[in-house]
């Protein structure tokens, strides 16, 4: 059995849940009957304070700095910087922000419209060293914003055995709180860094995987996928690489990996994981409602996934902005912006909320959609659905040049020809070419039919879009859900065969 694992974690990376689903038919289970350890004291987790709560004390946390041999082990130190600031999000008088490690202190010091952490009023860095058994730690708060010349800076140091690696920055982070002033010294049973695994090998591929998805490009997402899987032979107990892998996938399409529809099975297969009796896992549930919206169409279903998750664990960027998008697609514009410039709020670093902001705007006709469009694409500059949306946003108002610079992006990210793009756009200034956008776009697999009926929308070309949004809809296209919502539609809003289409996704 422990071989054939191996041999899973050896396939490529997006195609190694059909392959460990034909294995568990022989081995009795993929990981299967696993005791969940995470939660072993109750049958659900305990919900983190609401995202309401005002607080006066913040705190900014680094990554902590490598100082392991091994030069490739900055996972070490961001993943570890990462669990000590997830963990002091459960403190109620508290705010917590962190830096990714791709993203520049300079970077967050010149951002002063985004950059939420950049005057908290304490910063928190480190560094992570190893003995043998044990890591040896270091953390240091600051205060820089005080007249405080930095002698009276708290410092401590910790010797942490690698088998009780979870345990020790549980105590790390309660050692902070304290000095912080938001928790007395009377910690009680409570853990604010959960005991997931005692395996530290299975642990540092967990935070690999952490430290790889957060730099937001297809190779390290499919990096991060592969170092999910490598945990999960290790331990299959730590619940959260489930939860992590199941976001993982859902991501790839979105920072141009491969198609929705392609890895929509090995997330699902991941989402029945993190969603067992026992875990719950709060991005579990995020990813749940995900592909219940996005795949199933069930709304409600999402929608009880999806707020679920952000009552355990209103700290998420991520529950945020698909909760945004979900509620986006319905049109229900007041909620999804509450939680787009939610999420934003608590990762001002991440390309796919302000991914999610600009398709908000760009849906509800306000302005700053393409600053959103532009803002993710400076973060993550292969994050093509950004460029098509961008295109398609600058093409609506009128900027064709730029719509057709942004096409090219897109174009070149997908390794396709930009000339259909270009030719939509020359129909707009010179009607007698739409006939040969129709043709141009027949069966082009760019995102599939919503888009070329938006296109043609746009055009005025309305029996052919229509008839191209009911093959979107008969072909359950993962797409097909925005044309609810997209503004190249805005004339047939009322027209009868229309409604009829959206019905049949339950609008």
């Amino acid at each position: 059995a422990k071989g054939e694992l191996e041999d899973l974690v050896a396939q490529p990376a997006v195609r190694r849940w059909p392959s460990g689903l034909a294995a568990a038919g022989g081995i009795g289970l993929l990981f299967g009957g696993v005791a969940w350890g995470t939660f072993s004291d109750s049958d659900s987790p305990s919900p983190l304070p609401s995202l309401a709560v005002k607080t006066e004390a913040s705190l900014l946390v680094v990554p902590f700095s490598n100082l392991t041999s091994d030069p490739e082990a900055a996972h070490l130190g961001d993943g570890i910087a990462w669990e000590i600031s997830e963990g002091l999000k459960r403190i109620r008088d508290l705010s917590v922000f962190s830096r990714p490690s791709h993203v520049s202190a300079a970077a967050l010091e010149s951002d002063s419209g985004n950059g939420a952490g950049t005057r908290a009023s304490s910063i928190l860095e480190g560094s992570v060293g190893e003995d043998g058994d044990e890591l040896e730690i270091a953390v240091r708060i600051e205060r820089p914003w005080t007249e405080d010349d930095g002698e009276g800076a708290w410092t401590r140091s910790y010797r942490i055995p690698k088998d009780g690696i979870l345990s020790g920055l549980d105590r790390v982070a309660w050692d902070i709180a304290v000095e912080l002033g938001v928790q007395d010294s009377d910690r009680g049973s409570e853990a604010l860094v959960p005991l997931g695994t005692s395996d530290f090998h299975a642990y540092c591929d967990y935070l690999q995987g952490r430290y790889l998805a957060r730099q937001g490009t297809p190779a390290a997402l499919e990096g991060a996928i592969e170092a999910y899987h490598r945990a999960l032979v290790l331990d299959s107990k730590v619940a959260a690489a489930w939860s992590a892998l199941a976001v993982a996938y859902i991501l790839l399409p979105e920072y141009g990996g491969p198609s929705i529809p392609e890895v929509a099975p090995y997330a699902q297969a991941a989402v029945d994981h993190a969603t067992a009796p026992g875990a719950q896992f709060p991005e579990g549930l995020a990813a749940s409602g995900f592909i219940k919206w996005s795949y199933h169409w069930d709304f409600q279903g999402a929608e009880e996934d999806l707020r679920r998750s952000i009552e355990l664990d209103p700290f998420n960027p991520v529950s945020h902005y698909w909760l945004a998008r979900a509620l986006t697609s319905q049109r229900r514009w007041e909620e999804a912006g509450d939680h787009a410039r939610a999420a934003l709020e608590l990762d001002p670093y991440s390309p796919a909320a302000y991914l999610t902001l600009g398709l908000l705007l760009m849906c509800e006709e306000e302005e700053g959609a393409a600053e959103a469009f532009r803002r993710g694409l400076e973060l993550a500059p292969e994050m093509h659905p950004a460029a098509f949306l961008l295109g398609t946003l600058l093409a609506l108002e009128g900027d064709l040049e730029g719509a057709a610079a942004e096409f090219d992006r897109f174009s070149g990210l997908i390794g396709k020809d930009p000339g259909p793009f270009h030719l939509y756009l020359s129909a707009l200034s010179d009607s007698g070419k739409i006939s040969e956008v129709v043709s141009a776009f027949r069966g082009l697999a760019f995102f599939g039919p919503t888009e070329e009926a938006a296109f043609l929308a746009h055009l005025g070309e309305t029996e052919v879009a229509l008839a191209r949004l009911e093959e979107a809809a008969r072909s359950r296209s993962p797409y097909f859900l925005w044309a609810n919502a997209l503004p190249h539609f805005s004339g047939l809003r009322s027209d009868p065969r229309f409604r009829g289409i959206l019905a049949w996704a339950g609008y």
